[in-house]
């Protein structure tokens, strides 16, 4: 399994961090989001030579949600300029909340974009005030993109908020045969999706990489928690923790 660390493009001061700490082989790869409007080859000239996957922007964007189509738009070819320049293997996309999946699939339809990955949604939207579509393998399995990212943690939240077993949905969701996972802790009592630092939920990390497997060729990012925004000592400790049940 290939480790990551997730950053924004917006994390000027992490991006100049990561380069010294991808030299120390503190993680393998580097998830950055990419926030629309922040394109900067002078920041980004960091992170070349370093394996880089894309994440769209999230922040008022949703495919599934027609009246955000601008939005959307500017924020898929953003992701994809990130992706040319840092020569990105995957662009992950969210299908959204408050709308449709034929909406998602009317809206990804004017693109031919084999990098993408769709990733599986949690229930509810974070301030639970949406539901989200895509959240098991029968929703994504209607989405016309068939590379995916598994984010263990939503798989987890959207068994709450469906009334599913917890590992059952994790086990449906891998017959995708995901290449990228996401995974931070969190609790099992709540719909939240709260991206703790490993060890500090009730998740059963153990249970579930046994179920996921320890495939050489897959990646992993961990999505946990900033506590600063000048280094990135507690993305190394959750890479260290993590890679405990490996």
């Amino acid at each position: 399994m290939k480790f990551g660390i997730k950053i924004w493009s917006t994390n000027n001061k992490l991006i100049e961090c990561a380069k010294s700490e991808f030299s120390k082989n503190s993680f393998d790869f580097i998830e950055l989001s990419a926030i629309t409007n922040s394109f900067n080859k002078s920041i980004l000239s960091n992170l070349q030579g370093i394996p880089t996957v894309i994440h769209c922007d999230n922040n008022n964007v949703s495919f599934a949600n027609k009246k955000l189509y601008q939005e959307n738009v500017e924020a898929t070819r953003e992701s994809q300029k990130f992706a040319d320049f840092l020569d990105s293997k995957y662009i992950i996309l969210h299908p959204g909340h408050n709308g449709t999946i034929e909406n998602v699939n009317d809206f990804l339809s004017s693109f031919n974009d084999d990098r993408f990955c769709i990733e599986n949604m949690p229930g509810k939207t974070v301030d639970l005030k949406y539901y989200n579509v895509g959240r098991t393998y029968e929703e994504i399995k209607k989405i016309n993109i068939h590379r995916y990212c598994l984010d263990l943690s939503h798989a987890v939240k959207s068994a709450i908020t469906l009334n599913l077993d917890v590992f059952e949905n994790i086990r449906n969701l891998l017959k995708l045969n995901p290449e990228i996972f996401h995974i931070s802790d969190g609790v099992t009592d709540n719909e939240v999706d709260e991206h703790l630092n490993i060890g500090e939920g009730n998740y059963n990390i153990g249970k579930i990489i046994d179920l996921i497997g320890r495939d050489n060729d897959k990646y992993i990012t961990l999505e946990t928690p900033k506590e600063n925004y000048d280094d990135l000592d507690v993305d190394i400790l959750n890479v260290k923790r993590l890679k405990e049940f490996f």
